[in-house]
């Protein structure tokens, strides 16, 4: 079962996304949400960035607060 997941994940696999999920790994994702930012920010929409870094931010803090510690 395991491995049949594990091969449909790969089977889609394409250069640009191993290219892709590469830089974010050695980005880390702090520092793709402000790329993400400004990128939306300057390129976008202001409010939409606003938007995005509010929720943002407050997905990561329940999520480093409340289910760490719950689980």
């Amino acid at each position: 079962m395991d491995l049949t997941i594990i091969e449909a994940i790969q089977s889609v696999r394409t250069d640009f996304f191993d290219g892709l999920f590469n830089i974010l790994t050695q980005m880390g994702d702090f520092n793709f949400f402000i790329v993400a930012f400004a990128f939306l920010f300057w390129v976008y929409n202001k409010i939409f960035a606003l938007n995005f870094a509010i929720n943002y931010s407050a997905i990561a803090v329940f999520n480093s607060l409340f289910l760490k510690n719950i689980f």
